[in-house]
């Protein structure tokens, strides 16, 4: 730990409660060397501490649309309690560091904390939603930054984020629940996977899979597929899938406000579904398709998915918290994107 900070954290506490409790470490040695560089350019020789006060003054920028939007993790989301637990914890674990408290919820409000912030000693950014465009405008800013993803809540703008950073070697320190690049396809084998089990193996007729990572019977989800992956330049180190089916509810198991559209294994074959016979066939359907998936590559699945997709050959409406493309949704291709004809007739390629 740094001398004017001291944390004390395990990484079971980190995915438990606040990962950027590694600005602490993170921020000084980077600071650091970012200092010597600069100092090295300059043709400088000193040894002077890059925080020679006492205390360290972090920028703690949340991270997150407006509540009410609907985008990850749910449309009404409560980012404000999520912002003051993790405020609490790292004061906490990061006594001897002053944060300065922000939240910007797109590109312009980060511009204007940076500007309004430039004592700061550095940045901590925590995603705690996603697709605002802040984690890349405050890594430019100059200053040494952590970039932290509440577990699941911002991992895809913040693994694009860590390849930009690595690319322009950027000050950045990254700490998120998945990492690295590639893997494309893992939601498609495992939705693939589950299809049969889930569909003919349980008496269901008619599931498909909706791009990118639901099964519906009809217009309605029983099961939704969350894959992390965790991956250097070359090499994939592990890919985790989360698979929620739901197998035995009832109608009234549901909220009201969703019965229109979820739906339950035994709801739509009308008997009771045995849990351990489907965890049983399902993992025997991945161990096949994984080997295929190694023998073969990725053609083999896709070509499954495609013919399990509900989401082809039909108009869609692609919604971000951003955007929003209403097109032909005409093909997926080698990497799993979704490719959208739009009304002009541009070929849109949706990840």
């Amino acid at each position: 730990m740094g001398k004017h900070c001291h944390c004390a954290f395990s990484r079971r506490q980190f995915l438990q409660m606040t990962g950027g409790a590694l600005a602490c470490s993170a921020l000084q040695p980077l600071a650091a060397r970012a200092a010597a560089a600069r100092a090295a350019a300059a043709g400088i020789n000193t040894t002077t501490p890059i925080f020679p006060k006492s205390r360290a003054r972090v920028g703690l920028v949340f991270s997150h649309v407006p509540t009410g939007h609907a985008t990850w993790p749910t449309k009404d989301y409560d980012y404000g309690k999520r912002a003051a637990e993790l405020t609490a914890s790292l004061k906490k674990l990061c006594p001897r560091v002053d944060f300065d408290i922000h939240t910007a919820h797109n590109a312009a409000e980060a511009d204007a904390i940076i500007a309004a912030t430039g004592d700061v000693d550095g940045y901590l950014v925590y995603a705690i939603g996603i697709w605002t465009r802040v984690p890349d405008r405050v890594m430019r800013s100059g200053k040494p930054v952590v970039l932290a993803d509440d577990l699941f809540a911002g991992s895809g703008e913040v693994l694009i984020s860590s390849g930009v950073a690595r690319r322009e070697k950027l000050p950045v320190v990254v700490v998120s629940s998945s990492s690295g690049s590639g893997g494309g396809g893992g939601a498609a084998v495992v939705g693939v996977v589950v299809g049969w089990p889930s569909g003919e193996g349980a008496g269901v007729a008619g599931i498909g899979l909706k791009w990118p990572n639901d099964l519906l019977v009809g217009s309605k989800k029983i099961c939704g597929i969350l894959t992390e992956l965790s991956a250097e330049m070359e090499r994939i180190n592990y890919l985790v899938a989360g698979i929620g089916i739901n197998v035995n509810q009832d109608e009234t198991d549901f909220p009201e406000e969703l019965r229109e559209s979820a739906a339950s294994l035994k709801n739509e074959s009308k008997r009771k579904i045995d849990r351990v016979r489907l965890i049983q066939t399902t993992l025997a359907e991945f161990e096949g398709w994984y080997g295929t998936w190694l023998e073969q590559g990725f053609a083999p699945v896709l070509a499954r998915w495609k013919e399990m997709s509900v989401s082809l050959n039909c108009p869609v409406r692609i919604s971000t918290p951003n955007n929003s493309w209403d097109g032909w949704a005409e093909d997926i291709d080698s990497d799993g994107a979704l490719l959208l004809r739009l009304p002009g007739g541009e070929l849109r390629r949706v990840i």
